[in-house]
C-alpha cells in the first residue's frame, strides 16, 4: 500500500481534529499533569515576559492558559479551525492564535522557548527532522524546546476512527528514543532531560499503554563578544572532557618539571610598600621559549574556546568534598541554609569510593545538593588528578552557569544570592578575595604569559576558598585556569607562588584573566584571622572575609581602607573554617592550634578576637553558637552514617559535652 502524501496526510488530521476537537479536549484530561509537570519545570529558567511559541496548541488546555496567565508574550499554532475556536473561547486576547500547518510557519530568532507536546509526531517522519533544525532557528540562543515524541520508531500509523471520529485520519510517526536524541545533539541542542513516560490511553472502553519520550533541550550557540562561536556546547561533562583533554595536552609545556631548590619568603602585604618580586626559579631559556610558545599556542585556542555543558540562565553553589571533608561539607551546607538561601549545590568526590549513599542520597538531596563524582567524567579520557587540583575541574564539569565555589569548611554569614545581582560581579563576571600575602609569582611566569607583572602593592595574592565566576562572561579564563592546574604540579604552581605560603590553585584564577584580558575584582579589605588569646598569642582558627558590595561602593568613592583610608569596615560575608577543620571527629583532639581549648585545657569558644570583627559579625546572631550547633546537629544525627567515623566513638558524647560548658553554663 502507497504511503499517503505529505498534503494527504496533513488534510485527514485536520479534518480529524476539526471533527474530535471537543471529545479531544476531554480525553487529553489524564495527560494535564504530566503536560504541566514539564511545562512548571521549563519554566524555572524562563521569566515572565519572556516570548514562547506553542506547535500544536489545541483549545489551549491547560497549557497556554499558564503561559497567558503567567505573563508571557505567547503565540499559538494548530492545524485544526475548530481547536482554534476552543482556544479563543479559552484564552486572553493577547495570545496570537495562528491556524495552519507548522511547517508553513515563518519566524526570526525570537522565541525564548518553544513547546511542541504530542504535536511533531503528527508530521510525516522526514519533515519531522527539518521542524527541529526549524525550531532550532527560532530559538534564541539559550533559548528552550519542551516537545514528546513516540519512544518507539516507525515510519506511519495511522486511524481513520480514532476517538470515534468520522472525518479523515490521523497520522503518527517517529524515528525513536535513541535517535530522536541524535538528531537534536546534532542539531546543536543539549538535551537536559531524555525520560519516558506511559500514557494510559483509553479509547472503546479499552486501556493501552503508550509510551512517550520527553524531551527538554537548550539552544546551544551562545553570543560571546562580536562573534557566535561555532562550537557548540557539549552534551555531556564527558564528551567536553574527551575534546577538552586533547587539546591541554597538544599545548602542554612539554620541558621537564620546574624545581623549586629555593623557596620565594612568604612576605606580609603593604599597599604602601612595593618589595621586588621574588625571583628564585632556575629555568633553562630553551625551556622558557617552549612553554611561552605552548601557552600562546593555548590561548590561540581558545580564540574560539570548547564549551562544556552547563544549563543556560542558572546559577549554584560547587564544592569538592569526600572521606573526613564530607562531614565538614555538611556542617557549611547547614550554615548556608541558616541564611535563607535555595541556591543548589554539586559536590564534587573524587571517585566511587567517597560516594556515601546515606549522605548522598538522603541527607544533600534534603539541603538541595546532590554528589557528582569525577573519576566517572574523567574516564571518557583518562589522567591522573590530584585533589588538590580539583577546583577548576569541578567548576567546569558544573551543570550552573553562574558559580559560587566554596571550600568545604567555608560558609557564608548573609544570603549569597546577593552577590550575583550586585556590583562587583554583574559588571565583571569574576569575583574573588584576597589571601594574609604578597603575591609570590615569578617574574618568568609573566615572560611565558605574555604580560607585565603587576606591582607587589597593587593587591594581596589571592584566597581561592571562595570566588564568583560566570562561564558565561569567563568561560575562557576558567579554560586556561584549568590549564595552569592541570599542569600545576610540574610547571604553574611554581612559577606563580615560587614555593611561598599556600602554593596551589588560589593564584591561577586571576592569572587567567589577566592572560586572557577578562574583567575581574578581588576585594580589596583585608582578610582577618578570626581565633582566641593563647599565651603565644593569636590561635587562629578562621578566617573573616568581607562583604564585597560594600567593598566595591568604598572603592567607587575612592576610598581604600588597605592604604589607610578612614571608613567604615565592610561586614563579615564569609568565614572560611579551616585550620583545623571543625570535624566532629577530630576538633578535640590535639592540634597545631585548639580551637576548642584553652592553654589550661579549658573548654573555649575559638573566636574571642579580634573583639570588633567578632562584634560586628554577631549583631544579628551569635555566629560561632549557631555553628557550633550544627555542628553537634551534625555529630549527633549522622555519627553512625559518616564512613569516615567509623573508627570513632562518643563523637556527639563530646560536642554535647563541650557545648553544655560554653554554651549553656
Amino acid at each position: 500500500m502507497t504511503e499517503p502524501s505529505s498534503a494527504q496526510i496533513k488534510d485527514d488530521i485536520k479534518k480529524a481534529y476539526d471533527d474530535v476537537a471537543t471529545t479531544y479536549l476531554d480525553w487529553t484530561q489524564p495527560t494535564h499533569t504530566t503536560r504541566l509537570s514539564y511545562l512548571q519545570t521549563m519554566l524555572e529558567s524562563i521569566e515572565p515576559s519572556k516570548s514562547i511559541l506553542e506547535l500544536g496548541c489545541g483549545a489551549g488546555v491547560p497549557c497556554t492558559q499558564l503561559l497567558a496567565a503567567r505573563g508571557y508574550t505567547v503565540i499559538a499554532n494548530d492545524i485544526s479551525s475548530s481547536q482554534i475556536t476552543l482556544a479563543r473561547e479559552r484564552l486572553p486576547h493577547s495570545v496570537n492564535l495562528i491556524e495552519g500547518d507548522m511547517m508553513e510557519l515563518e519566524f526570526g530568532q525570537q522565541f525564548d522557548a518553544v513547546l511542541a507536546m504530542y504535536s511533531i509526531f503528527h508530521l510525516p517522519r522526514d519533515e519531522q527532522s527539518v521542524m527541529l533544525r526549524r525550531i532550532f532557528g527560532w530559538l534564541k540562543p539559550g533559548g528552550r524546546l519542551l516537545a514528546n515524541f513516540p519512544e518507539m520508531g516507525f515510519v506511519s500509523a495511522s486511524d481513520s476512527s480514532w476517538l470515534g471520529g468520522t472525518e479523515g485520519a490521523m497520522h503518527w510517526s517517529g524515528w525513536g528514543r535513541s535517535e530522536t536524541r541524535r538528531l537534536l545533539v546534532e542539531i546543536g541542542f543539549v538535551v537536559d532531560v531524555d525520560e519516558v513516560v506511559v500514557d494510559a490511553e483509553e479509547e472503546n472502553g479499552s486501556v493501552k499503554d503508550i509510551a512517550f519520550q520527553w524531551i527538554l533541550a537548550t539552544k546551544v550557540w551562545i553570543l560571546t563578544r562580536s562573534y557566535l562561536s561555532s562550537r557548540p556546547l557539549q552534551p555531556t561533562p564527558q564528551i567536553f572532557w574527551r575534546d577538552f583533554h586533547s587539546l591541554l595536552e597538544e599545548y602542554k609545556p612539554d620541558t621537564a618539571p620546574i624545581v623549586e631548590d629555593v623557596k620565594a619568603p612568604t612576605l606580609g602585604f603593604n599597599a604602601h610598600d612595593a618589595p621586588t618580586r621574588p625571583d628564585v626559579l632556575n629555568v633553562p631559556q630553551a625551556d622558557l621559549i617552549k612553554m611561552k610558545q605552548a601557552h600562546a599556542g593555548f590561548l590561540t585556542a581558545l580564540a574560539i574556546p570548547p564549551r562544556p555543558y552547563y544549563r543556560p540562565h542558572t546559577r549554584g553553589i560547587v564544592s569538592t568534598a569526600g572521606g573526613p571533608y564530607l562531614p565538614v561539607l555538611v556542617i557549611s551546607l547547614r550554615m548556608l541554609r541558616q541564611t535563607g538561601s535555595k541556591l543548589p549545590m554539586e559536590v564534587f568526590l573524587a571517585t566511587e569510593e567517597e560516594y556515601e549513599p546515606y549522605i548522598c542520597n538522603q541527607v544533600l538531596p534534603s539541603l538541595n545538593a546532590r554528589c557528582l563524582i569525577l573519576s566517572q567524567i574523567l574516564q571518557s579520557s583518562p589522567t591522573k588528578i590530584e585533589k588538590y587540583q580539583f577546583k577548576p575541574f569541578a567548576m567546569l564539569f558544573s551543570s550552573f552557569e553562574e558559580i559560587l565555589f566554596l571550600d568545604a569548611d567555608a560558609f557564608p554569614l548573609e544570603k549569597p544570592d546577593l552577590l550575583f545581582n550586585n556590583e562587583p560581579f554583574l559588571s565583571t563576571g569574576l569575583l574573588t578575595w584576597p589571601d594574609f600575602w604578597a603575591s609570590s609569582a615569578s617574574p618568568l611566569f609573566y615572560l611565558i604569559a605574555g604580560y607585565n607583572a603587576p606591582p607587589m602593592n597593587l593587591r594581596q595574592s589571592t584566597e581561592s576558598g571562595v570566588l564568583l565566576l560566570s562561564k558565561k562572561s569567563h568561560l575562557r579564563t576558567l579554560l586556561l585556569c584549568t590549564y595552569y592546574n592541570f599542569h600545576g604540579p610540574t610547571h604553574y604552581y611554581p612559577l606563580l607562588s615560587q614555593g611561598a605560603a599556600g602554593e596551589g590553585d588560589k593564584e591561577t584564577f586571576l592569572a587567567a584573566a589577566m592572560a586572557t584580558n577578562e574583567p575581574f575584582y578581588q576585594v580589596s579589605e583585608s582578610i582577618c584571622a578570626l581565633g582566641h588569646r593563647t599565651k603565644g598569642g593569636l590561635a587562629g582558627s578562621a578566617m573573616a572575609q568581607f562583604n564585597p558590595m560594600q567593598d566595591y561602593a568604598l572603592i567607587k568613592q575612592g576610598l581604600s581602607r588597605v592604604k589607610g583610608d578612614k571608613a567604615p569596615a565592610p561586614d563579615v560575608f564569609f568565614i572560611h573554617a579551616n585550620f583545623p577543620k571543625f570535624n566532629p571527629a577530630t576538633i578535640f583532639e590535639n592540634h597545631e592550634v585548639n580551637p576548642a581549648f584553652t592553654d589550661e585545657g579549658e573548654y573555649t569558644r575559638a573566636w574571642t578576637i579580634p573583639e570588633d570583627v567578632v562584634a560586628g559579625f554577631n549583631r544579628k546572631v551569635n555566629v560561632e553558637r549557631v555553628f557550633w550547633y550544627e555542628i553537634m546537629w551534625t555529630a549527633c544525627e549522622l555519627e553512625p552514617r559518616f564512613e569516615s567515623w567509623a573508627k570513632y566513638e562518643g563523637i556527639c558524647e563530646g560536642v554535647r559535652k563541650y557545648w553544655q560548658a560554653v554554651f549553656e553554663s
